[in-house]
């Protein structure tokens, strides 16, 4: 098995000799032996007593990363102190961190996380970032109110890891910390502080994340994905205030005036006519029969809102009710897209007759044509089986 050849060890299903066989494979073998072999010994040889002494030696110091990363893993299943420290050295190093990051995550080892809190002290006063990331990241399934209060005083040197550990906490004051972190650069550190935000309450939630919807000037890149981020939170919250206040800022784009909400956020400055409100209507699905048809008003009324994003949103939400209303008012922007949202949600035969009736309205050259072939095909295919 020497050699740098590219090996690998044969194991027999249980076998008596699979044990001589790997005791010889990381002896003698060369790269892809001995991996295997580790590999073996973490899925079906877990703590095996009698390669403690070979795990370990290859965990602390194999010159072949990926040998001593197979290692590492190997060794989580041995509740020895040298274990431990095999393990808590492989942080340190570029080969086998990750591996260690994994077997320390998901250890039920007593008094772990002290012990990682500890290690923390000192990569911290070793100044190597690497290092103290990775144990943050070992910590992130040990839920330890101690470990929380020091990710918080992390939160502007290790963003996304210490974010990661306060957004499990319950502390008000660690929450209000992380929830301040909103303007975040980093897209986890936000997306953990707009978490935090929700876990304060519903009116802190409402009063900190309600003015990222809307602004007075056009929104960044950054500011809508920050909108996405708190209306993803939001579609899980059953405060009502969130979707009537979506629901005023899409009114307010189409023309139709703004409601109290909207003229509170700006401060009573009109919204701007090209506003975006598209990232919104992602949250809309979630809504009522009431709050559909509001919307449907938007669109019969509306004058300076692009529709197509308006029609998807509606046709999600009412469905078959909705459906040959809808689709007559989507013409105009009728893609392939389109046309297959509306084929899913036919529910009916019926369909196919008033798809055909609205083809023979149409002249020759009316550009949405093609589309609604298409969605005939599609609904024969459904319903007609052709």
């Amino acid at each position: 098995m020497g050699g740098t050849r590219k090996e690998a060890v044969v194991a027999p299903a249980e076998s008596d000799g699979l044990v001589e066989i790997l005791h010889r494979a990381i002896a003698e073998g060369g790269t892809a032996s001995r991996k295997e072999a580790f590999e073996i010994l973490a899925d079906r040889l877990k703590g095996a007593p009698e390669f403690e002494t070979e795990v370990l030696e290859a965990a602390w110091k194999d010159p072949v990363p990926e040998v001593r990363a197979a290692a590492v893993l190997a060794a989580r299943y041995y509740s020895s102190e040298a274990a431990l420290a095999a393990i808590l050295e492989a942080l340190k190093t570029d080969d086998a961190r990750r591996e260690a990051t994994r077997s320390l995550r998901v250890s039920s080892r007593p008094g772990l996380a002290r012990r990682l809190l500890a290690e923390l002290d000192e990569a911290l006063g070793a100044g190597d970032p690497e290092w103290s990331r990775a144990i943050l990241r070992a910590l992130t399934c040990h839920a330890d109110p101690d470990v929380q209060r020091k990710a918080v005083t992390l939160l502007d040197s290790h963003g996304r890891e210490a974010a990661e550990l306060v957004a499990a906490s319950d502390d008000p004051d660690a929450l209000r910390a992380l929830a301040g972190r909103v303007d975040a650069k980093d897209p986890r550190v936000m997306a953990k502080a707009v978490e935090a935000a929700f876990k304060l309450g519903a009116d802190e939630a409402y009063d900190r994340l309600a003015p990222i919807l809307v602004g007075k000037d056009r929104p960044t890149s950054e500011a809508v994905a920050r909108a996405r981020e708190v209306l993803s939170e939001a579609r899980r919250s059953s405060d009502p205030r969130w979707p009537a206040l979506i629901l005023e800022i899409v009114e307010a784009r189409a023309g139709l005036g703004m409601g109290e909400r909207v003229k509170a956020l700006l401060g009573g400055a009109e919204l701007k006519h090209g506003f975006p409100v598209e990232h919104l209507l992602s949250a809309l699905p979630e809504l009522d029969g009431a709050e559909a048809r509001r919307l449907w008003t938007i669109l019969e009324r509306g004058g300076r809102l692009e529709t197509y994003g308006l029609v998807l949103a509606i046709a999600r939400i009412e469905g078959p009710p909705a459906w040959l209303p809808l689709l007559k008012r989507a013409l105009p922007w009728l893609d392939a897209s389109l046309a297959n949202l509306f084929g899913q949600l036919a529910g009916e035969p019926a369909r196919v007759v008033d798809v055909r009736g609205l083809l023979a309205s149409l002249p020759p050259d009316d550009g949405s044509r093609r589309n609604l072939e298409k969605l005939l095909a599609l609904l024969e295919r459904k319903f007609l089986g052709r």
